[in-house]
């Protein structure tokens, strides 16, 4: 639960900032919506990067137990 958390944290904290930093563009600049939308866009894009970053550490720290039973497939042949 606290790795979901934490990638839900990740994603959200990149969104808000980035809609955060496009108002503050579109307020000083006069430039409404695009300044939020390209904000948004680009907070997605680094929630999307910080997720995959963590999730790659994660899986790096701990890797697979190949010793580990497999999970048979439930599809019939």
């Amino acid at each position: 639960a606290s790795l979901a958390l934490r990638y839900g944290g990740e994603f959200g904290a990149a969104v808000i900032v980035g809609a955060l930093l496009g108002y503050g563009a579109d307020h000083l600049l006069h430039t409404a919506p695009w300044g939020i939308v390209i904000g948004m866009g680009l907070g997605f894009a680094a929630g999307v990067v910080n997720v995959v970053r963590v999730a790659r550490s994660y899986n790096q720290a701990n890797p697979v137990d190949p010793n580990a039973p497999s999970i048979p497939d439930d599809e019939e042949d």
